[in-house]
Order: structure tokens, then sequence, then C-alpha cells
């Protein structure tokens, strides 16, 4: 059976309990009784078949998308009390945390959350979105190194 025929079998407890937590993976293993490159692999056939047979399902996701409800998120923001009436997101980023790595763990460690991961950032609109963040980058990294490295500000 391949990665793709087993994929809905496998990613279906996945979907269902909406599992993003670190060492997911590692508990599934258990629970389906498959390896974690069995489970990757049928998670990649799947959100591959997605792309491929149903790209029409799939948003952009990008700013220009969005770009119709700039006016209302503006207001948003300023119905909140923030003195800026073209304000329309904000700069946020996110660590993911992973497991321990064997090698170069200083690369990924960051010693503000004291734990491993990868960082993310981009602009989050008010409805909690945040289109194409940039990333990932190595957890060690600190916020400023981020900003710079994405260009959001020149």
């Amino acid at each position: 059976m391949s990665a793709f025929q087993s994929a809905p079998f496998l990613l279906t407890p996945r979907l269902v309990s909406q599992s993003r937590a670190a060492g997911s993976a590692a508990a599934l293993t258990w629970e389906l009784g498959r390896s974690e490159a069995a489970i990757s692999a049928a998670h990649a056939a799947v959100v591959e078949h997605i792309h491929t047979r149903f790209p029409h399902l799939l948003d952009s996701r990008s700013f220009s998308a969005f770009a119709p409800l700039f006016p209302r998120f503006a207001g948003a923001f300023v119905e909140a009390g923030v003195p800026l009436p073209n304000l329309v997101g904000f700069i946020d980023g996110k660590l993911w945390k992973v497991a321990r790595p064997v090698r170069a763990q200083s690369v990924l460690y960051s010693g503000h959350k004291r734990c491993h991961g990868v960082k993310i950032q981009g602009v989050v609109f008010p409805n909690g979105i945040q289109p194409w963040p940039y990333g990932p980058i190595d957890g060690s990294r600190h916020d400023s190194f981020v900003l710079q490295a994405s260009g959001l500000i020149p």
C-alpha cells in the first residue's frame, strides 16, 4: 500500500484532534501503530494531493487577497483606541518548539524561552490571520534579526 493510499486512515486522527504540539507525531506512532516516517510520508502525500487535485480550494493568503478588508481592519483598531487611522496589522512572531537536536543544539536553542525551536514572523491582521509568515529562522536568533531578514521594514 502506497503512502497516499494509507494516508486517509493515518491522518484522520491527526485532523480530528488538530494536534500541533511538539511530539505529536511520536504520540501518533503509538496510537496508529506506524512509524514517524510513515506518518510523515502520508502527511506529505495528502498535502501534495490537495495541492494537485484541488488548487481552487486553496487561497493565496497574500496581502492583496486581504486588501479589500484593510479599511475594516483600520476601523477596528481606531474603535479600540489606537490613534493610527491607517494601521491594518501588527508584526508578531512565534517560536515553534522542536525536539532537542542531537547536533548543533545552540542553533535552535532560545535562551529567552528556554527551549529549542524555529521562529516565524510576519504581519498579523485583527482577524488573527498571518498571511505568508517569514521563516523558519533559527530559534537562537533575536526577533530584531528576524524582522530585518524578513524585509518587512526597509
